[in-house]
């Protein structure tokens, strides 16, 4: 079967005759053998040659398709994708960027078929889209690609893995992860980073602990700190309660932090009893580590009317007398990317000053809110005044704070002026 887009040709092979694909740039070019990623079944092996079936034929290129002949063309894919068998479209077909190049190597070596079936009762088939993504197969030669479907055949996993990577020493950690795996259609590199996982012996053994391995939790271990490779650690980062940001704060700052308060904190997570415990030492911790961590210098000139928050101590002081959620912003402020404020006034109001880049790549300052008692808004009139005050205090540009990690405790005079009364 012959498709001619524009000045560009496809040659589909078919699968009674020569199962292939080739394409020519333009017509007076020579066709060459590709390998196609683009998906063609639905993940329970129907055919699909609809318009979005097109489109994700050649999203990346400005191709139009023929409305008069649209019927004539649907009906040749369909009779060309029909002539392979069901159980074969049925097999390949969740694999979806993966599936042409499975077809081409069950068309080749026909026992491959049973082989893969096999496979995928076994453990969803990673091995083998694993070998794929490694060898990147997708770009071989034909001759190639029958020679690597014999190998993973015949010879014994540790072999194929070690011929296509030599430098690892022990394949076997690699082959018990893809065991784990969770999801169909991981991409290459997520077999890429498993693989350079699995050969950490730490990283390793924080994957043999894992109940399922994707993407998330992957990216987790290859990040994390070897320290805080901690079983129960890890599955509350990934879990639902991974989005409490004192469990990531204390992988951000954990390299950061000196040494005694280290060994404290991985010895209460190294003794936790369960995810949820986990979550609370990780609030208690964060904030015993931002205690001992110093703020950013205040971006902003003094002025008799604005108190900064210069201290953890601080901002939780604020965030209780304020009824805020200020105690959760701490580690914003330690990264550099804001501050906060308290406006003193009859009714304080607390500001956020937001990091900005101008023009030339040099930081400034700006007001990117404001909120009273309870984060209740105020006034357009009150933002105003509040947007001119900050303006007449922001220092030039060149002089911008650069954030710091080291111990310091806010004075006494600091914690002094949050309890004393307003006034304008």
């Amino acid at each position: 079967m012959i498709e001619n887009l524009h000045n560009s040709q496809y040659v589909y092979g078919g699968w009674g005759k020569l199962f292939g694909c080739w394409y020519k740039p333009d017509l007076n070019s020579t066709a060459i053998e590709i390998v196609p990623r683009w998906p063609f079944l639905s993940p329970n092996g129907a055919i699909e040659t609809d318009h979005i079936a097109f489109r994700k034929r050649f999203g990346d290129r400005d191709y139009l398709r023929s409305p008069k002949y649209l019927k004539e063309e649907q009906l040749l894919f369909y009779t060309y994708y029909a002539a392979i068998p069901l159980p074969i479209r049925s097999l390949v077909a969740p694999f979806r960027q993966d599936a042409w190049l499975l077809l081409d190597l069950i068309w080749q070596v026909p026992s491959f078929a049973q082989f893969f079936d096999q496979e995928v009762r076994k453990n969803n088939g990673h091995f083998v889209i694993a070998v794929l993504a490694l060898s990147e197969a997708h770009d071989k030669r034909r001759g190639d690609r029958r020679r690597l479907a014999l190998e993973i055949m015949e010879k014994k996993r540790p072999q194929v893995i070690k011929m296509l990577r030599r430098k690892v020493g022990h394949a076997r950690s690699f082959i018990k992860a893809l065991n784990k795996v969770s999801k169909l259609n991981m991409p290459p590199d997520f077999y890429e980073d498993l693989l350079k996982a699995s050969i950490d012996a730490h990283r390793s053994r924080a994957l043999s602990s894992m109940r399922g391995i994707d993407d998330e939790s992957l990216g987790w271990v290859l990040e994390l700190p070897r320290e805080l490779l901690i079983p129960k650690y890890i599955a509350a980062l990934c879990g639902s309660l991974g989005e409490n940001d004192n469990l990531g704060a204390l992988a951000i700052n954990f390299n950061n932090i000196p040494t005694d308060l280290k060994c404290q904190v991985l010895d209460a997570l190294n003794n936790a009893r369960d995810q949820i415990h986990v979550l609370r030492l990780a609030e208690r911790w964060s904030n015993r580590i931002y205690e001992r961590m110093q703020f950013p210098k205040p971006p902003l000139k003094p002025h008799p009317q604005l108190v900064p928050l210069s201290s953890a101590i601080m901002m939780r002081q604020e965030a209780v007398r304020m009824q805020n959620c200020l105690s959760g912003l701490i580690g914003d402020v330690i990264d550099g990317r804001v501050y906060f404020y308290r406006w003193n006034r009859p009714d304080p109001v607390n500001l956020k000053i937001k990091r900005i880049s101008k023009p030339g790549g040099h930081p400034a300052w700006e007001l990117a809110s404001a909120f009273g008692f309870g984060n209740a808004p105020i006034s357009p009139e009150d933002f105003f005044r509040a947007a001119v005050i900050v303006r007449s205090v922001i220092p030039p540009s060149h002089n911008e704070p650069v954030p710091v990690t080291s111990s310091k405790q806010p004075n006494h005079r600091e914690l002094q002026i949050l309890n004393e009364p307003s006034f304008v």
